[in-house]
């Protein structure tokens, strides 16, 4: 993360210069004002703002965007996104998600996964090592030059 040098009037944080880094989210994720809006839980004029120039959002419509958004209110305050990162972000996000789907429908490991607690010490274990077993079926069928439809690069 690059920290960008604070322009004056956010010196006393009474102005957050928010509208780059919006956009730049939204380029990036494929998001809309009205999603931004659900997200921050503002009004469309006031989100039109954000994304128009230098504002003032409230701590609680920062906080909001930071959840939803998955990035620290740091980041999103006072950070540079990388474009790159960001992309890269949501690739490795959509490939979890997949796997994730992929567990609780395949019959050999689906029983075994849902028994398993969401946060828990087994399920992290259990989503990686299968993660790693798909990549690997995946790269020696790759590296054959097949293409099995069930594996796809995201």
């Amino acid at each position: 993360m690059v920290l960008r040098k604070l322009d004056p009037r956010q010196q006393s944080a009474e102005t957050l210069d928010l509208f780059c880094l919006l956009r730049t989210i939204m380029a990036a994720r494929g998001l809309t004002v009205t999603q931004l809006v659900r997200m921050a839980g503002v009004s469309r004029s006031a989100m039109e703002k954000y994304l128009a120039g230098p504002s003032s959002p409230g701590a609680v419509t920062i906080a909001n965007l930071s959840k939803e958004l998955n990035m620290s209110a740091d980041l999103l305050m006072f950070g540079n996104l990388d474009p790159q990162v960001e992309s890269a972000y949501q690739r490795a996000f959509k490939a979890f998600a997949d796997l994730i789907e992929a567990l609780e429908c395949d019959p050999i490991p689906a029983p075994e996964f849902r028994s398993l607690k969401v946060g828990s010490k087994a399920f992290a274990d259990f989503a990686r090592d299968q993660a790693f077993a798909r990549a690997g079926l995946f790269k020696r069928s790759f590296e054959a030059g097949r293409r099995d439809e069930h594996f796809r690069i995201v």
